[in-house]
């Protein structure tokens, strides 16, 4: 579905043709060939394993491709390394954050590059100083960079990996999965920063699995399944092209079947319940209630307050003025470990380094927060049908028995965040971001088992930027603004158009 109009050579600034690459005798891409225009963005669109990462990876000089060539501007180049690719204009901003997080914000975007050097060797502090808050600023993100990564929020963390990209002056910028942190507003100003970076001929390569998003910034757009292209939607063609089509080339089945249906709540009973978290802004106070077997979404923009509610309830944070009951029983969480007993499971949006311990095996993440004990002794065949019994329910994908969890997709990794809460008999999940970063498949296998889980009495808390996703999944949906709730929406209120005016505070 590509556009007929002849471009000329000259407009292209990056062109593949034929690249294919395997990975132990297992073919990941085969004769991939495209073309970049200068100052344009191509959406590149699949699956987690259609191929998106390894075509990244191979302009960007991670890997080497087995066939095929790669010219840049008219000139084919073969990258010995990241770092020269780096050099010749071509920057990476990858999901997974490669943050120093005991360095300052401007120390992060200029380690590794000497474009603040004195003449003697020695770093101008006070240049790189300025020269971060101008690239933060573009952004629009105001902060003072002295301050340490570690003391920042994901998506506060997000931005700084994006400008430290931009630190390089990049021809051609690829942006992996880095809006998955972003509530709605950063993602706005990070796109008009895109829109200005493509008036100085930059070319963006964007992957993202939010699929307004595509369509909202995408000139181009290249559907890759099985490691092949399935389809190619040229400039014209973006502007009348449907998300049903985009998702059934993925898929082969439409976006409409990407949720599960909803049931009609079967009990009154309370499950769980909150006073004094209504911000000062709303009429009148909004009773926070959650009945066994409702998702309860959480909306609002980072940091309005819908985040801080999981880690009250998790036993994190303390709000003092906040009354919680548990089955009408008085709840006031001391700790984590209180939490879980009182019947919480919790997944937090960061699983890279709060949800799983990426080096230790998938078996010992499953295992981490319920060991099967006999008199104080792990009982291991216990363990091992656990184990089993998890991975076949979350169908999680997985090759060798102790494989670490960093070596599997974001969407597995996500499966065992999740999953090992399983067994520990929780009457509340608690989830912040439960798809960030994953692709269209494995949503649909977590949205269902969600739904599984609200089927057999579990109320879960849902917190996500993606408002589609909130009114896919939630029986209702809290809306918080400025610290508290502001609203809540339920039955034909669960709008796209009234959740966006309440999270802009309307």
């Amino acid at each position: 579905m590509a556009d007929t109009a002849e471009i000329s050579t000259e407009e292209y600034i990056l062109s593949l043709d034929g690249i294919s690459k395997s990975f132990g005798g297992i073919q990941v891409l085969s004769d991939t060939t495209l073309q970049l225009q200068r100052g344009k963005v191509m959406a590149l669109v699949g699956e987690n394993g259609a191929g998106k990462s390894t075509l990244i990876n191979i302009v960007s000089g991670l890997f080497k491709p087995d066939g095929g060539s790669m010219l840049l501007n008219g000139e084919q180049v073969h990258w010995a390394s990241p770092a020269q690719a780096i050099k010749k204009g071509i920057a990476v901003v990858h999901q997974e954050l490669t943050l120093f997080p005991n360095l300052t914000i401007a120390e992060n975007m200029f380690a590794g590059n000497s474009a603040v050097h004195l003449t003697f060797g020695r770093i101008n502090r006070e240049l790189m100083h300025k020269r971060s808050a101008e690239i933060l600023n573009m952004l629009g993100f105001s902060i003072d960079t002295t301050i340490y990564v570690g003391e920042l929020s994901l998506a506060e963390q997000q931005l700084v990996e994006i400008a430290k990209a931009l630190v390089w002056e990049p021809k051609i910028l690829v942006l992996d999965e880095a809006t998955s942190a972003l509530d709605t507003n950063q993602v706005k100003l990070l796109f008009n920063a895109v829109n200005r970076l493509k008036e100085t001929g930059v070319t963006i390569i964007f992957v993202s699995h939010r699929m307004y998003e595509i369509f909202e910034i995408a000139d181009q757009a290249l559907i890759l399944k099985d490691g092949k292209i399935v389809a190619q939607v040229g400039e014209d063609q973006m502007k009348t092209v449907t998300e049903d089509y985009l998702v059934s080339c993925m898929l082969g089945r439409s976006v409409s079947a990407i949720f599960p249906g909803k049931r009609s709540l079967e009990t009154k009973n309370v499950l769980l319940s909150l006073e004094g978290m209504t911000n000062g802004k709303a009429k009148e106070e909004i009773p926070f209630i959650v009945h066994p077997g409702e998702i309860v979404g959480l909306a609002g923009l980072r940091g309005h307050g819908q985040e801080e509610l999981l880690r009250i309830l998790f036993g994190i944070s303390e709000r003092k003025d906040c009354k919680i009951t548990i089955e009408g029983g008085a709840y006031q969480p001391k700790n984590p470990i209180h939490a879980i007993k009182s019947g919480f499971g919790y997944v937090p949006a960061d699983r890279k380094t709060q949800g799983v311990a990426q080096d230790l095996p998938i078996e010992v993440n499953l295992t981490s927060v319920n060991k099967k004990k006999n008199f104080s002794r792990i009982r291991f065949a216990k363990e091992r049908d656990m184990i089993q019994e998890i991975r076949d329910t979350l169908r999680i994908r997985q090759g060798r028995w102790y494989q670490p969890v960093r070596s599997l997709s974001g969407g597995n990794q996500q499966k065992v965040a999740l999953g090992k809460w399983l067994k520990t008999n929780f009457k509340i999940l608690l989830m912040d971001e439960p798809t960030r970063g994953i692709d269209v498949a494995t949503k649909h296998e977590i949205y269902e088992f969600l739904r599984s889980l609200a089927e057999q009495g579990v109320g879960i808390l849902a917190v996500s930027t993606d408002s589609l996703e909130l009114l896919g999944i939630s029986d209702r949906i809290y809306v918080f603004y400025d610290g508290g709730i502001h609203a809540m929406l339920e039955g034909d209120n669960l709008n796209e158009v009234k959740l966006t005016k309440a999270i802009m505070g309307v």
